[in-house]
Parts: structure tokens; sequence; C-alpha cells
């Protein structure tokens, strides 16, 4: 049952990591938390690493996922999801801002990595998981917003 689980992990994540130029590399691990499988991923743009999720499983039941946001090889905040809880944190000192964004029932949307009103880097929520989107939806965001601010 392990094996299928890290096998869709892996699958799904390589999916959603092929896109444009973003890459995953995914490893478990089965010693750090005995009868527990944890699972990194590790997604880079252009060789940076921009997102690292930890996924901790037992069972085939996920009992927490956590992702990590950096930039520039600095670490900027996490978000975690730990059975019913939900923790968000920011890094003190970070050298640019990580925003979430809620909808209107409180479900989360996107991530976005931002500074002096360009954002450097932009993440999608789906099913309880960030992904990396491509460059090209970041530089229509920055369009949009450059359009806005020289009204």
């Amino acid at each position: 049952m392990k094996t299928i689980i890290v096998f869709l992990l892996s699958y799904l994540s390589a999916f959603a990591g092929d896109t444009n130029e973003i890459h995953v590399g995914t490893r478990t691990d089965t010693k750090i938390s005995p009868g527990h499988l944890v699972t990194y991923e590790e997604f880079t743009r252009n060789g940076q690493t921009n997102l690292v999720r930890v996924t901790l499983t037992k069972d085939g039941v996920t009992n927490s996922i956590t992702h990590n946001f950096y930039h520039h090889g600095a670490f900027l905040g996490r978000y975690s999801k730990v059975g019913a809880f939900t923790l968000v944190s920011s890094a003190a000192d970070a050298p640019c801002a990580l925003a979430f964004v809620w909808d209107a029932t409180n479900q989360i949307r996107s991530a976005s990595v931002t500074t002096n009103y360009v954002t450097l880097d932009l993440f999608t929520f789906t099913n309880g998981i960030f992904y990396p989107v491509a460059s090209s939806e970041i530089e229509e965001s920055n369009k949009k917003t450059k359009d806005i601010l020289h009204r």
C-alpha cells in the first residue's frame, strides 16, 4: 500500500512539476517517524528551490502536510495542515512577502511571493496541496498589476 501511495504522490508531483521550467524531486523516509511514511517533495524553478512539501502518512492516511516556501534560498514561511488544524507562519527578516489568499468561504486559493508590487512566485492550491504555477502566469499577473498601477 505504501508503494502505491508513494507512486501516486510522485506521479502527481512530477506531472505538475514538468510544466514549463518547474522540476520536482521526491524522496521518502520511514526511519524518521517509525510506523509513518514521510514524503519530501522539493519544487524548483530555474534551479532555485521555491517549495518543499513534507507529507506524513500512516496506514495510507495523511496525518499532516506542510508547505515550506522559499525565494533565492531564503525561507519565507510555512502553511501546515495537521488534523483539523491549519497553521500559517512567516519567517522573520524574510527578503520578500509571502501572502495567502482565501475566498469568501474561507477556503485557501493561492499563495504569492511579492516585493514592491512585483510577483516573484505564485502557487495555486488544489485538493489541499500547493503547486507552483507556470512563469507565464506570473508574467501575466505582473502585467496586470503594472497596468493598474499606471492608470
